[in-house]
């Protein structure tokens, strides 16, 4: 009864450790282990949508391991195709570095952006972080909400919504941004 006892209290232990909705339900390793690493982006989608008084304008971003295609329902940018690669270094001490390059046609630019990480809520729950860049790139400053976090396999996900009224107009601005990384 005693060893029943001790393995159910082990069990529930290993659970309750699970703190993203899709993250594993047991890891010998913390969430701070885990996220620590050189990440390279699998895949993003970032979907946004601008009204301005009855213009409605949709901008959707597709990543898939090699090109990303953005659309656009009307105005600029235009429609285009282009390769990408996009590295994520993130440290032990709070600091981290993004790289990306991007072709289109025989143009390739390379930018690196640096800045801070921090869990944002709480020390016990951490499925929010807070990027502090000194760059736009990787969406910028922003708060991402930890989806899945795994040895190897990292989904972070933002989502704004802005509405700004003059007396002329409406303007509302809806970003959505997943992103998948791998080690």
């Amino acid at each position: 009864m005693k060893k029943l006892l001790i393995i159910a209290l082990s069990i529930s232990m290993f659970v309750s450790c699970k703190k993203g909705e899709n993250d594993p339900g047991i890891s010998l390793r913390s969430r701070d282990a885990r996220i620590v690493g050189e990440w390279t982006i699998e895949s993003f989608e970032n979907t946004n949508i601008e009204t301005i008084g009855s213009t409605k304008t949709t901008i959707v971003q597709k990543y898939n391991g090699s090109t990303i295609t953005l659309t656009n329902n009307g105005g600029t940018p235009a429609p285009s195709t282009s390769t990408y690669k996009g590295k994520l270094d993130i440290k032990k001490d709070g600091t981290y570095t993004y790289t990306e390059t991007r072709t289109t046609g025989s143009n390739s630019t390379t930018e690196t952006q640096t800045g801070n990480w921090s869990w944002l809520n709480s020390k016990k729950n951490k499925t929010q972080i807070l990027i502090s860049a000194n760059g736009n790139l990787l969406q910028g400053n922003g708060i991402y909400i930890v989806d899945e976090l795994r040895n190897k396999k990292l989904v972070l996900k933002e989502s704004s919504y802005e509405k700004t009224q003059t007396s002329t107009s409406t303007s509302e601005d809806s970003n959505n941004y997943t992103v998948t990384l791998v080690q």
